[in-house]
């Protein structure tokens, strides 16, 4: 009776073993890896199932009571495991193995103070255990930092929140930080490249995968320290199966002192193995890097943005109409199907249709594009911190009086976008006797009131604004306003225009009593 039931523990203790073992090499399914925070978590699996593994080992079995050869044995399984799970199409990582030491290592320990009551073995079992929570330490920061990120897409990055730190990391020994850009009042990314370093670089990771309804990759980028007068550096794009096939496209760009607005044709990429295109309904990752610097290197990065010149969010204007498409006739534009529509939207400049209703025999205009205006006056007055468009004049010794910071720039285009989308005005949405938008940042009521755009069904295409003041010097800036406020507005730099004039001394401008902004701005459906 008892040499059954001792021979039924042991056959069931096998069992168990035998699940431990099935459960490193049966292949995890791509829906899960990809979830970057389960992966984390299932990493850690490996210490607690060597654990079980090592005192299934020591308490059953031939090898029952034989510490050495539980360990020896539970430590060749490790590594063996690590080689096989190549053939089932896991990912082979000896981090995965130093974490079944660990696990082996703290059974070890729980079994000597068991067997001795060694405290200090106790100790350092614990020690060990608590490599679980300290791997996870960043767990937390990158649910934060992923929500963060699909919260702002297709803006990917703009380096304003310590959370986008998280998703960054470093590439072959690469230093990078988020740090204040001193002329242009913002935070950028900065990357140092020091030799002997062959590929020092930043990897961006956890933004939302699916790029296919973008066309371009944008950004602002500058060389801040280079040993010649410019600089190559290069950008590679990853999708998920070409992590485990080796596949990948690269995008190479000069570079000079002076920031630069460049763009990158995600269709014109072409990969490395030229096998297949890249997946852009299932991108993993984005590294900028340098190639084997020959001395200290600085580069800077800033608002790197995914946007689309194509039409297919104008089709979808169409079809939220709700009804039926029968004829479709404006100008150069015909069609009865979505995909007909599709095809004559992109050969025309003509914006506005006719959808004809089968029910009543009508038509039903629908609006692809709108335009709004917007105007705005703020005296210029003494102890106020001078800001327009986003960026602070620091030379000038007034600012715009206002009941926020006064940016009447943002104001006006503010007032453009929101009028455009037929919802009203700033003071509508931000009253200047609201003690909450007191001393508030303009940028973020531009960001704000876009959003608001967003919601009633809007996105912006671009804006043009005019600045008539005497005083600061607006046009050495232009740039970095334009910069700051395509950030808020969700667009690219190259579609926010700011000009400058002066007043002529004439009026209250030319007087340089106050600074007046007129801008326009055009949105189309969403």
């Amino acid at each position: 009776m008892g040499s059954g039931r001792s021979l039924g523990m042991q056959l069931g203790m096998g069992l168990i073993f035998l699940l431990l073992v099935t459960l490193f090499l049966v292949p995890v399914p791509d829906s899960l890896w990809r979830q970057v925070v389960l992966r984390k978590l299932g990493n850690q699996l490996h210490v607690f199932l060597f654990l079980a593994m090592t005192l299934l080992l020591y308490r059953t079995g031939p090898w029952a009571g034989r510490l050495a050869i539980a360990t020896g044995l539970a430590a060749i399984i490790g590594a063996v495991v690590e080689f096989l799970q190549a053939l089932t199409g896991r990912h082979t990582r000896w981090q995965d193995f130093g974490l079944d030491l660990i696990g082996i290592g703290v059974a070890v320990c729980w079994i000597t103070w068991q067997r001795k009551r060694n405290r200090p073995a106790l100790v350092f079992g614990v020690v060990l255990l608590l490599v679980v929570p300290w791997q996870l330490r960043d767990l937390p920061g990158l649910i934060i930092a992923q929500h963060a990120a699909g919260e702002r897409f297709p803006l990917l990055a703009d380096f304003e929140t310590r959370t986008e730190k998280v998703l960054w990391g470093e590439n072959d020994d690469g230093k990078f930080g988020f740090v204040l850009g001193d002329e242009l009042h913002r935070k950028v990314l900065r990357l140092w490249g020091v030799p002997p370093s062959r590929y020092p670089g930043a990897v961006l990771r956890g933004f939302p995968r699916d790029w296919s309804e973008f066309s371009h990759l944008e950004f602002d980028i500058r060389a801040v320290k280079i040993p010649v007068d410019s600089l190559m550096v290069y950008l590679r794009f990853d999708d998920y199966r070409g992590q485990k096939e080796g596949l990948w496209a690269t995008a190479k760009f000069t570079v000079g002192l002076s920031w630069e607005h460049l763009s990158v044709d995600l269709n014109g990429l072409e990969t490395n193995l030229q096998t297949r295109a890249l997946q852009f309904h299932d991108m993993d990752s984005l590294l900028f890097f340098l190639y084997a610097p020959t001395d200290t290197t600085v580069i800077e990065l800033d608002n790197l943005r995914l946007t689309s010149t194509r039409g297919h969010h104008r089709v979808a204007s169409i079809s939220s109409v709700g009804v039926e498409c029968t004829t479709v006739i404006t100008g150069k534009i015909t069609g009865t199907t979505a995909g007909e529509i599709s095809g004559s939207i992109a050969g025309t400049n003509d914006r506005t249709i006719t959808v004809m209703d089968p029910a009543d025999g009508g038509g039903r205009e629908v609006e692809l594009l709108r335009s709004g205006i917007g105007w705005d006056r703020h005296p210029l007055v003494t102890e106020r911190p001078c800001i327009l468009g986003g960026v602070e004049f620091p030379e000038s010794e007034r600012g715009p009086a206002g009941h926020s910071d006064g940016d009447a720039v943002c104001h006006a285009i503010c007032d453009a976008i929101l009028g455009a989308a037929a919802l009203g005005d700033i003071g509508h949405h931000f009253p200047d006797d609201d003690p909450a938008w007191r001393g508030a940042s303009s940028l973020d009521l531009l960001a704000r009131a876009t959003q608001l755009v967003r919601e009633a069904g809007f996105a912006v295409i671009n804006v043009d604004c005019t600045v008539i003041a005497e005083q600061p010097q607006i046009a050495p800036r232009t740039a970095a306003m334009a910069s700051a406020m395509a950030t808020a507005l969700q667009i690219s730099p190259s579609a926010v225009s700011v000009k400058a004039t002066r007043g002529e001394r004439l009026g209250p401008e030319g007087r340089s009593e106050c600074v007046t902004v007129l801008a326009i701005a055009l949105l189309e459906s969403a």
